[in-house]
C-alpha cells in the first residue's frame, strides 16, 4: 500500500507539470528566464541547500524513473543550476528531458555534461598539466578479458621510466574499497588487474579502463596523520569561482598552486566548453599537476569550501540581469548593500 501510495504521489508531481502540446507555452531566452537551485532531498545536501536558498529559490528533487519535484518553482519556465549525485552521460540526458518536459532547464546541456564528466574527453585539453594517460573502451564489462588492454599495457612501456600506473574507471577509481588501483606495477599483470577493476566497480562501472602514469605526492603532516597537498577548481565558465584545499592539508604549512598551472587549468577548461566544471590539482613532488577534472553539478565542495560563497557566485553568474530601471540594482539581495559577506568582499557587487 506504502508503494502503491507513493506512485501516486510521483503521479500527482508529475500532473502538475504536465501541459498540452496546444496550451504549452514557448522557451524563453536564457537570459530572461528565473533562476532556481535544483537539490536532492536527500540529507547530504540539507546544508548546502541552506546556503543556496540565501540567493536563489531552492527546489528539492529525487530521480528514479521519472524525476519528483518536492517543491513547486516559483514560476516556470525557469532555468536551474543542479547540484547531485554522480549521473552516467546517460541517466544525465534523461533527467535533463523530463526537467525540459516540466519547463525546468538545466544550465548544463548533456553533451556539456559528457564532456566534462568522462575522463578521455577531458583529457586533450588537460594534456598540458597531466601525466600520461592510455584507456581503453569497455563495452561488454561482464565479458572482459585481458587481451582487451594488451595494446594500451605495451603503449604504457612505451613511456619513459614509468614504472607504476593508477587504474580507474573513465570516472573514479574505487579507492573507497581497496587501494590497490592506485599504484600498480608495469609489468606482466596489468592486463589481469585491469580485468579485476572492472569487476570491483561492479555496476558502477564507466565505460573503460584508464591507465594514468603514477607521480609521486608530496606529503605534509597534519593532525590527522601525513596529507598530500590537493586543491579543487571550480569554474564557471572559463572563470575561476574558487581555489580549496581539499585533502584536509593545514593550508598554513603547504603552498596552493602556482599561477600558472592556475591558469593551463582555466585554459582547459575554456577547451572542454562547459560552463561548470572542477579541476582538481596536486603538488607532485617534481611538479604540480592535474588529477582530475569534471562537471561542476556533481563534484562535491572541499572539506572546508564555503558554500555560501559558491552560490552566491553561481547566482551572480546565472540569474537574469536586472533592467537598468529596476529596483534590485539599489540595494545588493546578498550583503544589503554592505559589501561585505562572511568577511570576505559581497561576491555578487564587488
Amino acid at each position: 500500500e506504502e508503494e502503491e501510495e507513493e506512485e501516486e504521489q510521483e503521479e500527482r508531481e508529475a500532473d502538475k507539470y504536465a501541459e498540452e502540446e496546444d496550451g504549452a507555452s514557448p522557451a524563453l531566452e536564457p537570459s530572461a528566464n528565473p533562476l532556481i537551485a535544483l537539490l536532492p532531498t536527500h540529507h547530504e545536501f540539507h546544508v548546502e541547500a541552506a546556503a543556496a536558498e540565501r540567493y536563489l529559490p531552492v527546489v528539492r528533487f529525487t530521480f528514479l524513473e521519472r524525476v519528483v519535484l518536492a517543491n513547486l518553482p516559483p514560476a516556470v519556465p525557469c532555468r536551474a543550476v543542479h547540484r547531485g549525485f554522480m549521473l552516467s552521460a546517460e541517466r544525465y540526458r534523461k533527467f535533463h528531458a523530463l526537467l525540459a518536459d516540466m519547463d525546468v532547464h538545466l544550465i548544463v546541456g548533456p553533451e556539456e555534461y559528457e564532456r566534462a564528466h568522462y575522463y578521455p574527453n577531458v583529457f586533450p585539453a588537460l594534456r598540458p598539466i597531466s601525466p600520461n594517460a592510455v584507456w581503453v573502451p569497455v563495452e561488454s564489462p561482464k565479458l572482459v578479458h585481458a587481451a582487451l588492454f594488451k595494446d594500451a599495457v605495451q603503449t604504457i612501456k612505451t613511456w619513459p621510466d614509468c614504472q607504476f600506473v593508477l587504474l580507474k574507471d573513465y570516472v573514479k577509481s574505487p579507492k573507497d574499497v581497496t587501494q590497490r588501483f592506485m599504484k600498480a606495477d608495469v609489468g606482466p599483470d596489468l592486463a589481469d588487474l585491469a580485468c579485476e577493476l572492472v569487476a570491483v566497480r561492479g555496476d558502477r562501472f564507466n565505460r573503460g579502463v584508464v591507465f594514468k602514469e603514477w607521480i609521486p605526492l608530496v606529503f605534509y603532516m597534519a593532525r590527522c596523520g601525513a596529507v598530500t597537498n590537493e586543491w579543487r577548481l571550480f569554474f564557471i565558465g572559463s572563470q575561476l569561482l574558487s581555489m580549496d584545499p581539499n585533502s584536509f592539508q593545514d593550508v598554513n604549512c603547504c603552498s596552493p598552486p602556482p599561477d600558472i598551472i592556475v591558469a593551463a587549468a582555466q585554459e582547459a577548461v575554456r577547451q572542454v566548453g562547459s560552463p561548470y566544471m572542477t579541476v582538481d590539482l596536486a603538488e607532485g613532488e617534481d611538479r604540480w599537476f592535474a588529477l582530475e577534472a569534471g562537471d561542476g553539478g556533481v563534484s562535491g565542495p572541499a572539506p572546508s569550501q564555503n558554500l555560501e560563497l559558491h552560490w552566491a557566485a553561481l547566482a551572480k553568474h546565472f540569474q537574469p540581469i536586472p533592467s537598468a530601471d529596476s529596483e534590485d540594482l539599489d540595494v545588493c539581495p546578498v550583503c544589503g548593500g554592505s559589501g561585505r559577506l562572511l568577511d570576505k568582499e559581497c561576491p555578487l557587487c564587488c
